[in-house]
């Protein structure tokens, strides 16, 4: 069905983006992507064109690593679309983490603080 259809499409535009074939794609190659017909497509039928390329792929980096792999492009690409509140409240989640990991650094990682 649809689920099936969104996850191929994730999957050739992964294949796609990830030019050096080593199975991740890394932010840079995100963005370069970013001009691309077919990807502008992708995301503007999935309500995802709304959101800052660079904070989009943030969203979708669960781990932080810099670089998202197949199940994290596929996970984060099906959380994020379809209505903008959606994407509104993803982009307020990762702006969350991000404040989180700055103040537990500038706090140097304190236990307490960990239970924020």
């Amino acid at each position: 069905g649809r689920l099936r259809a969104f996850m191929s499409e994730v999957h050739e535009m992964f294949e796609e983006v990830d030019s050096d074939g080593n199975g991740f794609i890394t932010l840079d190659q995100f963005l370069a992507c970013q001009n691309d017909k077919r990807m502008l497509s992708f995301l503007q039928a999935h309500h995802l064109n709304i959101i800052d390329p660079a904070l989009l792929f943030s969203m979708i980096d669960r781990d932080y690593s810099g670089r998202v792999d197949l199940g994290e492009i596929t996970m984060g690409m099906l959380r994020l679309s379809g209505q903008a509140r959606s994407s509104d409240l993803m982009v307020l989640l990762g702006e969350t983490r991000k404040f989180k990991r700055e103040v537990l650094s500038l706090l140097g990682g304190q236990d307490e603080i960990r239970s924020i």
